[in-house]
């Protein structure tokens, strides 16, 4: 004990220390989750901005309020629901409108409330189960998740089901005049509801049906802004006295930071739950995050991608989700989401090149070279010349070699820029370009530079500088703008503005483009025999060391986009910093960041990018700074897959005689659409849920007419004319930006002829193939079970009836074997006996074989050492089993019961044939091969004269080896028997049909 009270709190101490250090010195907010808020429309027009309230149905449409009209947004088009509904609606003026997790829209008004059915297409009515609250004027509507609730008239308490309403409490009303809060006063979590009114403040148990309330301290009801559930309370926000905790007791202030929460009586931020936390976003782009519960502390600070602006905004209302906030405000409509991957970013500027000296950071841009140490915010180095710093090259772990826009090369020692002795002959001057964009060494103390003007090598030790001349004495490279340089096995490779090169043995080779047009290439690497272009126009370009193009990646293969600026390899991927995001390439397969996944810009800068081997972390330059991220968090999948399901809105029909219908029903969502005989124009409207989060891209394929995919196009529409009569499929293929996981669905449009017949024969055909496929997968299944069901049958039957047969047979023998019976009696009886016992070992076999429950490798396993226990050790055999099965898989029928004759014959042969001795017995299993060796190695015995017979057991072996496809060897020499059986399993479609089918038969 003494031992204890001495060491621990020295312990804790350690350990505390060791965290410390360890989270200043890794990077700030390297593993801090990122949200971003993006504009999903900015009012209903130019002209009318506020929305009151909004919200979404189950298919990621939204529903909202703007100027008294209730309208809906699919994605791409925004219209009333007067339009939507064709008919008079039972209301003039709207005032909230929410979407419950089962496609009603509930739709306040100052008439009262109104219920949309998205699914009957129409509005409820009292005998649809939820009567109650119709044409209530004080309702009071909140979704949490897959839960609605409703407040009626501020004292009723209910839960909204799928098709039925259920009261949980009645609320004990003030009669105090005290003014109504102005924002958000009912919240709850997945145990408690809270409600605040008229001095007020409900609260409800969702598990054990308690209510109770507490009065607000005087003034605090007065503008009361926000309520947010809490574990063991609810965190109140006031508009003028900030933020308090009601812990179920009493109310106390939160003193959440001195700055910039020192005046709360403005909307400089906003507040979010989010599951376990409460987030505070700032304008400045930070996010501070706090427990969920009474204890209110401090866990974490981050970055946010919000613009600065949305600040300024009012909301309205909000309504939460588990992955998405949707914020309705006075200008548009807004959400906010956690994005898919936290990139860390420093915010300063366009950068170019970038290196590290001991924990500092270098890098370039335009103007001053910047520093950043992690921790600490970049900031401009005064003490350095003002520069573009193009590239380094490290020489030393504190010095580098930088490429400058206009003095040409400096030298980067411990943080200090020191210009670079330059020594030129005279004629050489008129080629010269101060402009150095990239630069490699070549020997110990020579470097080759790349320009705006061609290829120059210089001299480190004499700072002798002149371009580099082919075997003619010629500036091959005159007139070039160099972008990248690499030696490969002794062979220069450069891209500049006009192509791919390749100088060898004083001669430049052109590999890319080779039809003698010109095309900038901004970055390229190789890697395992193939070089890998950053071109600008025709995206990835894989070509072998000959110049032979293997591959090709464009947009249309998921590149972000066909300009490449840079690229950078970790491991067996290649980062590509694009003109719009960051694309991924590995194993043939593209993924794609975008701004809405956490990037804070899109479009990457040339010769921006640098590997901190010692943080593993990956930088990559753009028009908005660097972004900084570990590649491992980045390449792993944080999200659950997205299920995107292309979605019909809307249909428009132009008929021969100049009329015009538009039809927004539910039975536009339904997948076969029947068009009029006059129809000329068809139009399809599709939906675009969260494309504002560029999760997806949509596709669109009209069969027999078009024979592939074709992008959607922005109005997201498909226009179709002069249809003949006839049968058409409309496939719409939506495609994940990140993983390109594909959702089809197809709508099959009848036209009908005319003159002729309905399509009820096709539809009447299609239902007959519908069923007969389900009887006839119904009828196999059945044979399928009844087969088993027989085989178990057949098992139980051999050994309850033959078996108990053989048994008294075996019994009755041994007791006149015993009995006192003629010499020559004895013989027969005991013929009898081992002929029984034998018949009764068969059955047993076959029972074993027959039942499918054995169809595993253990069930094989206990089989073949019972055999050897059976046979080889009372005949006085020594066996040595040595058996590795990887993974207890099963077998088919047919190949278990003939590795298991094999097995079973091979010792029979040793116990005819050898004297005892010791029996090897190996068996190996993996996922996909089986092999079995049965070993003898002493001399066999003679077979006595007089009892030979014709042995087929060697003939069955191969017969039987053969019938499961396996190979069979065996070896009968003078001092050893050796059999040898390996199986593989088919790849064979056929062959796998047909070894099931012997399987079954047998």
């Amino acid at each position: 004990m003494k031992f204890k009270k001495r060491f621990y709190p020295r312990f804790r101490l350690t350990i505390s220390v060791l965290c410390l250090l360890l989270l200043h010195c890794w990077p700030a907010g390297l593993y801090a989750q990122s949200y971003k808020c993006v504009e999903v429309l900015h009012g209903v027009d130019k002209f009318h901005a506020m929305i009151s309230s909004a919200s979404k149905d189950p298919l990621g449409i939204f529903w909202m309020v703007s100027g008294g009209k209730v309208y809906r947004y699919d994605g791409v088009r925004l219209l009333p629901l007067s339009k939507l509904y064709g008919k008079e609606l039972p209301f003039a003026e709207a005032i909230h409108a929410k979407a419950d997790p089962w496609g009603r829209i509930w739709i306040e008004t100052i008439a009262g409330m109104h219920i949309f059915d998205t699914h009957s297409w129409s509005f409820l009515t009292d005998v649809d189960g939820l009567g109650v609250f119709l044409n209530k004027r004080q309702i009071t509507v909140y979704r949490n998740a897959q839960r609605f609730f409703v407040i009626v008239d501020h004292t009723q308490l209910w839960e909204v089901m799928p098709k039925k309403a259920k009261k949980l409490a009645d609320f004990i009303p003030s009669n105090i005049n005290f003014s109504e809060p102005v924002n958000q006063l009912i919240s709850l979590d997945d145990q408690h509801i809270w409600y605040a009114h008229k001095g007020r403040l409900h609260h409800y148990e969702l598990n054990t049906g308690r209510y109770n309330f507490q009065n607000f301290p005087e003034g605090m009801h007065k503008r009361l802004d926000d309520l947010i559930a809490i574990k063991g309370g609810v965190l109140i926000r006031n508009y003028k006295l900030g933020y308090y905790i009601y812990n179920g007791s009493t109310f106390k202030p939160v003193k959440i930071s001195e700055k910039p929460f020192d005046h709360v009586v403005n909307w400089s931020h906003w507040v979010l739950p989010d599951q376990d936390k409460v987030l505070f976003f700032l304008p400045n782009g930070k996010y501070r995050a706090f427990s969920r519960d009474t204890d209110f502390h401090f866990l974490s600070q981050g970055n946010h991608l919000f613009g600065t602006e949305f600040f300024s905004r009012r909301v309205n209302s909000r309504q939460p989700g588990d992955k998405e906030w949707l914020l309705a405000t006075e200008k548009g409509l807004l959400s906010v989401f956690k994005t898919f991957k936290p990139f860390n970013h420093l915010d300063v500027g366009s950068v170019r090149g970038m290196q590290k000296q001991g924990d500092t950071y270098y890098f370039g841009g335009y103007g001053l070279l910047r520093t950043w140490k992690p921790g600490e915010e970049p900031k401009e180095d005064l003490s350095n010349r003002s520069d573009n710093y193009y590239d380094f090259l490290s020489i030393h772990p504190d010095t580098s070699i930088v490429a400058l826009e206009s003095d040409f090369l400096a030298y980067l020692i411990k943080g200090k820029i020191k210009s670079a002795p330059i020594h030129m002959q005279a004629r050489y001057k008129s080629w010269y370009s101060g402009l150095a964009f990239c630069v490699i060494p070549t020997k110990e103390r020579e470097l080759l530079v790349g320009t705006y003007n061609g290829l120059w090598s210089y001299e480190r030790d004499n700072g002798e500088l002149k371009p580099l001349l082919n075997q003619q004495g010629e500036f091959f490279t005159k007139g070039m703008r160099m972008y990248q340089l690499a030696m490969h096995r002794g062979v220069l490779y450069y891209a500049c503005d006009r192509g791919f090169y390749r100088y060898t043995r004083g001669r430049s080779e052109k590999l890319f483009p080779q039809d003698h047009k010109d095309m900038q290439v901004y970055d390229f690497s190789i890697k395992d025999n193939s070089i890998y272009l950053a071109t600008k126009g025709s995206g990835l370009v894989i070509q072998d060391l000959k110049g032979q193009i293997q591959q090709l990646y464009t947009e249309e293969e998921g590149l972000g986009s066909n300009i490449i600026y840079q690229m950078k390899w970790y491991k067996d991927h290649l980062f590509l910093g694009t003109y719009k995001g960051l694309s991924v390439y590995s194993n043939h397969k593209m993924q794609h960041f975008f701004h809405t996944d956490g990037l804070p810009f899109e479009e990457f800068n040339h010769a921006a990018s640098y590997w901190d081997e010692t943080q593993q972390l990956l930088f990559m330059g753009g028009v908005n700074g660097y972004v900084y991220f570990d590649p491992n968090s980045l390449l792993e999948k944080t999200e659950a897959s997205q299920t995107v399901q292309p979605l019909l809105t809307g249909i428009h029909l132009g008929q021969k005689a100049n009329t015009h219908s538009d039809g927004y029903g539910q039975y536009q969502l339904k997948d076969t659409i029947s068009l009029p005989s006059d129809v000329a124009v068809l139009t399809m409207d599709f939906a675009k849920p969260n494309q504002y989060r560029q999760l997806y891209q949509l596709y669109f394929k009209v069969s027999p007419l078009m024979e592939e995919f074709q992008e959607m196009p922005e109005l997201s529409q498909i226009n179709l004319t002069g249809l003949p009569a006839g049968e058409y499929t409309v496939e719409v293929k939506a495609m994940l930006t990140h993983s390109k996981e594909e959702f089809t669905r197809q709508w099959v449009i009848y036209k009908k002829p005319e003159f002729i017949e309905t399509p009820m024969f096709y539809l009447l055909l299609l239902c007959f193939i519908g069923t007969t496929v389900l009887l006839v997968l119904f009828e196999n299944g059945r044979r399928v079970k009844n087969d088993r069901a027989l085989r178990r049958k057949i098992s139980a039957d051999l050994h309850d009836e033959v078996g108990g047969l053989l048994t008294g047979i075996s019994m009755q023998s041994d007791l006149v074997r015993h009995s006192s019976l003629a010499p020559r009696q004895e013989h027969a009886v005991e013929t009898i006996a081992s002929y029984s016992r034998e018949a009764i070992q068969v059955m047993d076999d076959i029972i074993w074989t027959v039942d499918p429950g054995n169809s595993n490798l253990t069930s094989l396993e206990h089989r073949m050492r019972y055999l050897a226990s059976q046979l080889l050790i009372p005949a006085g055999f020594q066996v040595q089993f040595d058996i590795r099965i990887k993974s207890p898989g099963t077998l088919s029928t047919l190949v278990r019961q003939n590795l298991y004759l094999i097995y079973k014959e091979a010792l029979h042969n040793i116990c005819k044939h050898a004297a005892p001795s010791t029996v090897y017995i190996r068996f190996r299993s993996t996922d996909s091969a089986i092999c079995l060796v049965v070993k003898n190695e002493v001399p066999q015995q003679q077979e006595q004269e007089g009892i030979k017979r014709r042995s087929y057991g060697l003939k069955n072996m191969q017969l039987r080896a053969k019938q499961i496809g396996a190979t069979f060897q065996y070896s009968n020499q003078a001092s050893v028997f050796e059999v040898e059986v390996r199986w593989v399993a088919a790849k064979s479609f056929w062959r796998r049909l047909q070894l099931g089918k012997l399987s079954m038969d047998s």
